[in-house]
């Protein structure tokens, strides 16, 4: 039982009391639930906001995907020259150069695993359309196991469409 105010005389009454025992006055009779402004816990108005925020955004999501005009597709001819353009950037440079000129050097030496090149002495040539001439001396075992010193040169061209590369006038001393 909960003590509430009398709204005439002001006197502390039961809540559960039909009228003031001091006055006479009837309690006031609460408002029905449909005139009451906010007649949802704070927290189920919050909802209520939390979940108009979230369909507004969906909504702006759906229409900012049908309204935005997407880039076409790239064309099979399109697509095979970015593939070409991406090969020739990550592959056509100073770097691939060498360590292909090593793996065609490696391939025509008696004990591959054993060579040394001297990264020092190494010339390169470069010109534009990803040919490479290159000249250098590798240390590597005989057949015997002795350690020889052999000059190799070579002209090396990548191929980035079937993304290959060629060793021409390949010299090995």
């Amino acid at each position: 039982m909960a003590l509430i105010e009398c709204p005439e005389c002001k006197a502390q009454i039961s809540d559960k009391a039909a009228s003031c025992p001091h006055c006479g006055a009837p309690k006031a009779p609460k408002p029905p639930a449909w005139k009451l402004e906010n007649n949802l816990p704070k927290s189920a108005s919050g909802a209520r906001i939390t979940i108009a925020v979230i369909l507004g955004i969906v909504v702006l999501l759906v229409v900012v995907q049908i309204f935005i005009p997407k880039p076409p597709e790239p064309t099979a001819e399109q697509k095979r020259q970015q593939m070409i353009e991406s090969r020739l950037r990550s592959n056509c440079d100073e770097f691939s150069a060498r360590y292909m000129a090593e793996k065609f050097v490696q391939k025509h030496l008696k004990a591959p695993s054993t060579a040394k090149f001297n990264t020092k002495a190494l010339k390169m040539n470069v010109s534009d359309d990803c040919r490479f001439w290159v000249d250098g001396s590798v240390d590597s075992q005989n057949s015997y196991g002795a350690m020889l010193r052999a000059t190799f040169s070579m002209r090396l061209i990548y191929d980035p469409q079937a993304d290959t590369w060629q060793a021409i006038d390949f010299n090995l001393q």
